[in-house]
């Protein structure tokens, strides 16, 4: 407290790259992290990438990775941050039900991937965290859940529980679609004729 009320940069990075406030909620320190934010240290900021590890990540995704819930829930009403950071930190994120829940409320979007072109869903499905995947899926658009139905069906080693419900989800919606095509399509041309 007395460094931040002296001054002190509460923003500045350390030699990974990471934020004061990222490390705090990443370690799980709820008490630091609310201390830090009330001193003025800046939830969005990401840090320089440090020479160590390469990326910090944003106080959001930090502590989404570490399943840090109240954290995050505190995060969230200080930062009100935008969809792309959301589902960054759902893509961390997405091996803890809760975190997942509580960011898809929030906003997240399933279907933006990240850097490495992989979407919230499939990390959630090779964290095996079946119902982060169950929560996830109908949000999903259908380019987004046939590229998890090729990566489901790609990947021996994926969960049968995950296996099964991305068979049934994502599968039936699109032949739902197909159905009310073909029901518009019946009604037009009997309106028509």
């Amino acid at each position: 407290r007395r460094l931040g009320e002296r001054g002190a940069r509460l923003d500045a990075s350390d030699h990974a790259g990471a934020t004061a406030l990222s490390r705090a909620a990443e370690k799980g320190h709820l008490d630091i992290v609310r201390l830090l934010l009330d001193l003025g240290a800046d939830p969005r900021r990401i840090g320089r990438p440090g020479p160590v590890s390469g990326t910090a990540l944003p106080p959001l995704s930090a502590a989404a990775e570490s399943a840090h819930l109240e954290i995050v829930t505190l995060l969230l009403e200080k930062q009100r941050p935008s969809v792309d950071e959301l589902s960054a930190a759902l893509c961390h994120g997405a091996k803890s039900e809760p975190i997942t829940a509580l960011l898809m409320d929030a906003g997240a979007d399933p279907n933006i991937r990240d850097v490495a072109l992989n979407s919230p869903v499939t990390y959630a499905i090779h964290a095996r965290c079946t119902p982060c995947v169950r929560l996830m899926l109908p949000k999903t658009n259908s380019e987004e859940r046939s590229w998890i139905v090729e990566v489901v069906r790609g990947t021996p080693e994926v969960d049968p529980e995950i296996r099964r419900l991305v068979e049934e989800v994502a599968v039936r919606p699109s032949e739902e679609r197909t159905d009310d095509l073909m029901i518009t399509l019946f009604r037009t041309g009997i309106e028509s004729w």
